[in-house]
């Protein structure tokens, strides 16, 4: 159950006489009551689950009441009145969803929490969140106690990953299954590519240890579509769903806009991005002077390019094996091309669209001049790994691992995908880029998938 406070800010530093008597808390649970934010899984535009909220009488927040027992020495007891509410309403949370529950990390060994935890015998649907406002002393104690809390079916996520004592080594230690970005790098994260690269770096962290990202605080439609083309899975903030007392669905008018967001970013990681218009020549007719150009067939099928070497400005021309439409993801596409039989595998692709036939853009980073010099090929964008919805809400999707070593020699990447395809959309991309493998063969192929296995 989350603070629910506002600006992330505590007091611990306010002086008693300020802060309100939080004793009679205890003696009438009734006036702690709880809300509910939804958390947004963004690839399906629905609920995934929600995170408990405490609220308290008055106008002071949360965190003013969370301070205020923490001086009166009563903080584990407030705290495990708060968790002991939310595990109550676990029976009642709709299909696949789930609900997190905060707890302070250096209070999860104490007795009132672990009183309140042993309320619930297994806690499946439970995602413990792990509050970082003070420092953590005895790690190894802390992945023990986390470890327990697996072991009776509960997630572990970490909160406010990025800023104050959530550090790395707190990841690396802890391993969470799920990470959420702290408020402070998703505000305004549309206009400030600083915060953008650090969201990404810890999104390519999460992947790496089997985690999934969230990004809290989504107040605007922009910030929701940096997270989006970035890939990130889970989300939540005022944008997605203002905490309530019930379990609320997704209101339809921000299903529709989260939708919009992913149909945009899909246009980005499609073929699409990469097209350019260029001229269009009938084969046979006066080839034009300036390439890049299309040569098409009597039906108007792109059948070649004409392209210059860009060291020596030397003519030539390229076949097209390859079509794909500009929907087409561009891992799909680089799939496509390099699993071709040689010699097509290097040879240009095309993506016919009703205002321009043919793209060169694909063509300039898959074709050979005649030089016999391979062209320079880009390496791809890190990007936080694009996870399928967590298997406590999304049932049956058992994520796959391969080990880029085991086929191609020197790759010490390690791959995860929901399924082969992915998985080998991947190796493919990364063994070009890396490792100049221009010939994946049928051999190779099969080799990849007998070695991929289930994590």
């Amino acid at each position: 159950m989350g603070t629910g406070r506002s600006d992330g800010s505590t007091m611990l530093g306010t002086r008693t006489a300020r802060l309100p008597d939080c004793r009679p808390l205890l003696a009438d649970p009734d006036d702690l009551t709880l809300a509910f934010q939804p958390i947004v899984d963004l690839a399906a535009a629905t609920v995934a689950g929600y995170e408990a909220l405490a609220r308290f009488p008055g106008s002071a927040g949360p965190d003013v009441w969370f301070a205020a027992a923490a001086e009166a020495g009563i903080a584990a007891e407030l705290e495990a009145l708060a968790l002991h509410k939310a595990l109550a309403v676990v029976p009642a949370l709709p299909p696949d969803t789930f609900l997190t529950v905060n707890v302070s990390p250096h209070l999860l060994g104490s007795a009132p929490v672990q009183d309140a935890l042993a309320t619930r015998p297994g806690l499946q649907r439970v995602v413990v969140e792990l509050t970082e406002h003070t420092p953590v002393h005895d790690l190894a104690a802390l992945r023990r106690q986390t470890d327990e809390l697996r072991a009776r079916g509960a997630l572990i996520a970490l909160d406010d990953a990025g800023s104050g004592y959530s550090g790395l080594q707190q990841l690396a230690v802890l391993r969470p299954q799920v990470v959420k970005l702290d408020r402070a790098l998703v505000s305004d994260a549309d206009t400030d590519p600083v915060r953008v690269a650090l969201a990404e770096m810890l999104g390519e962290f999460a992947g790496r240890i089997d985690a999934w990202l969230l990004a809290e605080g989504i107040e605007t439609a922009a910030e929701l579509a940096a997270f989006v083309q970035l890939g990130v899975p889970l989300a939540q903030g005022w944008l997605l769903g203002r905490p309530g007392p019930d379990f609320a669905p997704l209101a339809p008018e921000t299903a529709d806009v989260v939708r919009a967001q992913i149909a945009r970013a899909r246009m980005t990681d499609s073929v699409a991005r990469l097209l350019r218009p260029v001229r269009q020549v009938t084969l046979g007719e006066d080839t034009p002077g300036v390439p890049p150009a299309v040569l098409l067939g009597g039906q108007g099928e792109p059948l070649g390019l004409l392209l210059a070497d860009p060291r020596t400005a030397e003519h030539y021309t390229a076949p097209v094996s390859l079509r794909v439409h500009p929907t087409t993801d561009i891992g799909e596409a680089l799939q496509r091309a390099l699993t071709r039989p040689p010699p097509s595998a290097s040879t240009p692709c095309c993506a016919p669209t009703p205002s321009a036939t043919c793209s060169g853009s694909c063509a300039s980073r898959t074709s050979r001049p005649p030089s016999g010099r391979t062209a320079e090929r880009p390496r791809p964008r890190s990007s936080p790994r694009r996870p399928v919805a967590p298997p406590l809400f999304r049932q049956g999707v058992h994520m796959k691992t391969f080990a880029c070593g085991d086929v191609i020699p020197g790759c010490g990447a390690r791959f995860t995908a929901a399924d082969e395809d992915g998985i080998f959309a991947q190796v493919a991309g990364h063994a070009a880029a890396d490792h100049g493998v221009t010939d994946i063969t049928p051999e190779l192929v099969q080799a990849v998938r007998d070695r991929i296995v289930a994590a």
